[in-house]
């Protein structure tokens, strides 16, 4: 157990009260004893008291769970009354198959729900519902401090919470990875509106959404001052930031990565910046595969790129604000669409650095001027791309910039560009995914190019500009609806078919070790994919799990050494969770077993043969090979074979009625599949007959192989000396992958030679 700590607290213009010192510490005492700490927890009250916590309760839960515990839950709900406090401990909430909701004390009650000292450790939630939250500074819901905390959310609904910086606060360098997880109707005074990094982050968003998250100051759903952010197959809708960044503000010094995203109707405060995302100072920022809808503020409608911009494959529709759509240090677009946008008093897309367009359309946006140089001495790289303005020029170079351009259509020849004309594949290879159309931009008939491997921009209605009744562009993605029906861009999104809960995974298997079980686990080949898998310990109910869409492994920990466990896996998606999966074979946590004799209940008779694992009987198939000179044995998770050889080493036939027989001159061979890598099989002779079946034992020693990697082994070794002819027991010991003692017995006979 850790001891008790004493930090200082940090919080500028805070200190802890005496007594929540001293209470710390009594409960960090409390947790150095065997009788209070527990490394599992079941909630079973769902009321809340913090004078004397009732046994069961969650509180109670947190106060008593050790490092690297789990807490679940057999009630549906539970309403606090104050703030948990937990210091330097790692653990784990985890709501089960049918979820928990956790509730605050409304808008007014003035506390959150954890307020946690995570340094160097893990908090992990999953199937959770946090709402109802009003921590009136430093996180509505959860305040995290520690340099190198950790926060994992899997599944967990945060809504409808109020307070400052943020449902979740972060006051050190943290860890966060979001997955399968919404935000929804959270407001906050400052800060992010669902999560507020004061220091350093290592923020993962994975297949999330945020919605309709409100701040007061910068960041409408994410607030980050620095570090790396990650987001990938996730919705930013609604949110709006009354300062900068709509959706998200990152800070300095920080890289963001978003794939696969979409960011709609964010928006900035009347006089902030960035719709979506503002990338500020020092910033590199990657965007690909995602579209930006609707999006609006004062300056810059959509993203605010500090340093380096670098967006592929993405489209940018309807976004508005006085000034800018897209601005950025050096600029690369490529497969990029960009239309309907308003900038009223400056260019639509503006670089300070260098800009590079590949493949890309920006037209038909209301705008002072399409693209545009905002310093002297910088390039604009154009490559089969349109740049056309229905209202003002397409391009401006700053003082002495330059143009390079291949194949690029301009509606006029600002910068040198090549002007209205026709381009067609014949003249422009990189066009050969299908011929340029003409369509009406502003009225005037214009030449657009398809871009590669994404779409043809159309921009009127289909009766006027299109045959009727087009409904879909030239790589088959379908047309949008009204206001920005008539545009298709590099960036559409089909209708997916309804999505469903994934098939059980595969049997799970094992790997025990000191109080600890790995567990690996694989997806069924059909049905839909997971995005995740949780696993399961029976009996205790301990978890772990780990995000795949394939499969992988994780270790369930705080298990008793010589306990026995099986384990279950599901598999998760955003439909649902799967059945849980047939249970692994039996393992048992501690040091590997040696395989010593193991004593049998009576003498085998001939031909007969008998089974024991971890001391238990049970059933196996012994039967002859296919060319009847050795036996097959088939049991729980593993496969044996062994024969016998004469003095001359070649392989001696069955007895009579497939009996093993064996000579006294020759050698005894066996191998197997199913054990524990790195663990022996020993083979002996007539182990001691006892009244209990399975305890240790004498026995003669005939010889000993070590398991290899892939659980397998093969021995051969010589008779024992002095062994006299007749019936005689052979035993194979050796350790299954559950770290269990498996013997296997035989009745045999022995001749001085062959017969």
């Amino acid at each position: 157990m850790n001891s008790a700590k004493r930090k200082r607290n940090r919080v500028a213009g805070l200190s802890l009260l005496a007594v929540t010192g001293l209470f710390s510490t009594y409960m960090q005492t409390l947790r150095g004893s065997s009788a209070y700490a527990a490394t599992s927890c079941t909630v079973t009250v769902g009321t809340d008291s913090v004078a004397t916590p009732a046994p069961g309760s969650l509180r109670a839960c947190v106060d008593s769970i050790e490092s690297g515990g789990t807490i679940t839950f057999s009630v549906p709900s539970v309403t606090l009354v104050s703030d948990i406090v937990t210091n330097g401990v790692s653990f784990a909430l985890d709501g089960g198959t049918n979820g928990v909701t956790i509730n605050g004390g409304g808008d007014s009650s003035g506390f959150r729900m954890l307020k946690a000292n995570l340094a160097d450790e893990t908090l992990t939630m999953s199937n959770v519902t946090l709402q109802g939250f009003n921590g009136l500074s430093y996180g509505s819901v959860v305040y995290i401090s520690g340099n190198n905390a950790t926060l994992d959310l899997n599944d967990v609904t945060i809504k409808s919470n109020s307070g400052s910086d943020g449902t979740i606060y972060f006051y050190d360098d943290a860890t966060a990875t979001i997955t399968n997880s919404n935000f929804t109707d959270n407001t906050s005074s400052s800060g992010g509106g669902a999560l507020d990094f004061r220091v350093r982050a290592d923020l993962t968003i994975t297949d999330s959404s945020f919605t309709d998250n409100t701040s007061e100051g910068d960041g409408g759903a994410v607030n980050v001052e620095s570090g790396v952010v990650t987001i990938s197959g996730s919705e930013f809708t609604g949110n709006s930031a009354d300062g900068n960044g709509g959706a998200l503000l990152v800070n300095t010094g920080t890289s963001v990565t978003v794939t696969d995203s979409t960011f709609t109707d964010n928006s900035a405060g009347d006089f902030g910046y960035s719709g979506a995302i503002a990338a500020n100072a020092g910033t590199a920022l990657v965007v690909t595969n995602s579209r930006f809808d609707g999006n609006s503020a004062y300056a810059i409608g959509a993203i605010n790129g500090a340093l380096s911009t670098t967006i592929t494959n993405s489209t940018f529709v309807g976004n508005t604000a006085y000034y800018y759509t897209l601005v950025a240090g050096d600029l690369t677009l490529t497969n990029v669409t960009m239309t309907g946008n308003t900038s009223s008093y400056a260019p639509m897309v503006e670089a300070y650095g260098n800009m590079a367009l590949n493949f890309t359309t920006i037209a038909a946006n209301s705008a002072e001027v399409e693209v545009a140089l905002g310093k002297a001495n910088q390039v604009l790289t154009t490559n089969a791309s349109v740049i056309s303005s229905p209202t003002g020029a397409a391009c401006r170079l700053g003082d002495t910039g330059t143009a390079v351009d291949t194949f690029t259509v301009a509606s006029d020849s600002t910068c040198g560009l090549s002007g209205v004309g026709s381009v067609n594949s014949a003249t422009a290879p990189q066009l050969a995914l299908g011929a340029p159309q003409v369509v009406k931009v502003a009225g005037v008939d214009q030449t657009v190019i398809p871009m590669s491997a994404a779409s043809i921009l159309v921009t009127g209605a289909p009766s006027t500009d299109l045959t009727t009744g087009v409904t879909t562009d030239q790589v088959g993605a379908p047309r949008g609806v009204a206001p920005y029906g008539y545009t298709i861009g590099a960036r559409q999104f089909a209708p997916a078919p309804d999505p469903v809960a994934p098939l059980s995974p595969m049997r799970p298997g094992i790997a025990p070790g000191n109080g600890e079980v790995r567990v690996s686990v694989d997806r069924r080949p059909s049905g839909d994919a997971p995005s995740r898998f949780v696993v399961t310990a029976l009996p205790g109910g301990r978890t772990c799990g780990f995000v795949s869409t394939t499969g992988g492994s994780c270790t369930v920990k705080g298990l008793k050494n010589g306990g026995r466990y099986r384990f279950t896996a599901v598999a998760v998606n955003p439909s649902g969770r799967s059945a849980p999966s047939g249970a692994s074979e039996t393992a048992q946590p501690g040091p590997v077993k040696r395989p010593s004799a193991q004593t049998v209940t009576r003498r085998l008779p001939l031909g007969e043969s008998a089974l024991t694992v971890g001391r238990v009987s049970a059933q196996m198939m012994v039967e002859a090979n296919a060319g009847s000179n050795g036996l097959d044995i088939a049991g729980p998770s593993f496969t044996m074979a062994m024969h016998g050889l004469d003095a001359q080493g070649r392989r001696m036939s069955l007895g009579r009625e497939g009996v093993l027989a064996l000579v006294s001159s020759g050698k005894v061979g066996t191998s197997g599949v199913g054990f524990l890598p790195g663990s022996s099989v020993n083979v002996y002779f007539d182990p001691v007959v006892g009244a209990a079946s399975g305890s240790e034992t004498k026995a003669i020693f005939v010889g000993t192989a070590k398991v290899r990697a892939n659980g397998t082994f093969s021995l051969t070794a010589a008779m024992p000396k002095g062994l006299t002819r007749g019936l005689h027991d052979i035993q194979a010991v050796g350790v299954s992958r559950g770290n269990l003692l498996r013997a296997v017995t035989l009745g045999v006979s022995v001749a001085n030679r062959p017969i």
